[in-house]
């Protein structure tokens, strides 16, 4: 199931309870994915929290007006409504300070646009004027987009994959002609397809929650909260470490619960 959110004007900005983008309106998230959590909804200086619960099909929000529309199914009464219910709440923004006047700002102007022309100010300016980076990493990208997220992004998308056993998919990730993957140097394309059916068929509804990222020397060290159903059907959870690296054309070449030798 999928929950629309649509604002007006169009365009706000939309985050999960971790502050990451999930992307721009008008857009759809999987409800299972967000149920019990909270997003944001920010347009301008203006900021909505909306709580994600089950009957939650649709959110309309105005932000020409000071209250948001929330559609679901069926509306509860108000003293029918119970803690579980949709619940938005306005989300403090500081108040912008009042912006000096153009002739005492005027001195500083004209010495900034010297330095830019001095130090290629074109180049400095297309820099600042550059947009962030908006790719949902939980959407399948092009190679284009994967290689220009950042290397923290490119370890979420993959583990994100890995738990919806999309393999295929994975695999256009990997640095295939030189891949180090669970102790094995170099692993051949088929072998690495049977590890990825044996993990299949030993585990389900498994999901990795990134806990921490940290960089050392060539490799990024990520602690996960992992969790999964065994083939007894017994729900496990462990907090293993892994190591992943990147090969020069950006593609993944090294994944281990431990580092290089």
């Amino acid at each position: 199931m999928q929950i629309t959110i649509n604002t007006n004007p169009k365009g706000a900005i939309v985050r999960n309870q971790n502050f990451d983008i999930l992307g721009r309106t008008p857009i759809t998230i999987l409800k299972e994915e967000y149920v019990g959590q909270f997003i944001i909804i920010n347009y301008g200086i203006e900021s909505k929290k909306i709580s994600i619960t089950d009957d939650l099909d649709q959110i309309n929000l105005n932000f020409e007006q000071e209250v948001p529309v929330i559609k679901t199914p069926e509306l509860p009464k108000e003293d029918e409504i119970k803690e579980d219910e949709v619940f938005v709440e306005n989300v403090s923004i500081p108040e912008e300070k009042p912006k000096k006047s153009f002739k005492k700002m005027r001195p500083f102007l004209i010495g900034f646009v010297l330095l830019l022309i001095g130090l290629g100010g074109n180049y400095l300016l297309d820099k600042l004027a550059s947009k962030p980076n908006l790719v949902n990493i939980e959407q399948q990208i092009s190679s284009k987009q994967f290689l220009e997220l950042t290397n923290e992004e490119k370890i979420k998308h993959y583990l994100f994959f890995e738990d919806r056993r999309d393999h295929h998919y994975l695999k256009t990730l990997l640095n295939l002609s030189n891949l180090h993957f669970w102790d094995v140097d170099n692993i051949a394309e088929s072998l690495l397809d049977k590890a990825y059916r044996n993990d299949s068929n030993r585990i389900s509804n498994s999901k990795n929650e990134v806990l921490s990222i940290i960089k050392e020397n060539e490799l990024y060290k990520v602690d996960v909260k992992y969790t999964y159903t065994n083939s007894s059907n017994e729900q496990k959870e462990k907090y293993p470490k892994i190591y992943f690296g990147f090969a020069e054309n950006g593609l993944i070449n090294y994944i281990d619960n431990k580092p290089r030798n």
